[in-house]
């Protein structure tokens, strides 16, 4: 199984959003959480693992704005490996 096109465009897009802002509600971080499971359903590997847990952590804190820190841009994947995804096929 491989991922669409359309996916990896909307949630790239939607970690560019964040990375660029360089923060981010725990709202929007709990919603990229979810998109970020379903995907890694299909990609496998430690490090986008890791990634997952990280938003999912950053997205329980009880802030209105979560700040991203360096260790966080130097170690987001996130989006390399959405792009690399192969296009789900049925």
């Amino acid at each position: 199984m491989q991922h669409t096109e359309a996916r990896k465009a909307e949630l790239t897009q939607v970690i560019d959003k964040l990375l660029m802002g360089k923060k981010s509600s725990p709202k929007d971080l709990e919603r990229l959480h979810g998109r970020l499971i379903w995907f890694s359903a299909f990609v496998f590997g430690r490090m986008i693992n890791q990634m997952v847990k990280q938003v999912s952590a950053m997205s329980l804190q009880r802030t209105r704005v979560v700040q991203f820190d360096d260790f966080f841009f130097q170690h987001c994947v996130l989006k390399e490996t959405i792009i690399q995804a192969k296009p789900v096929s049925t």
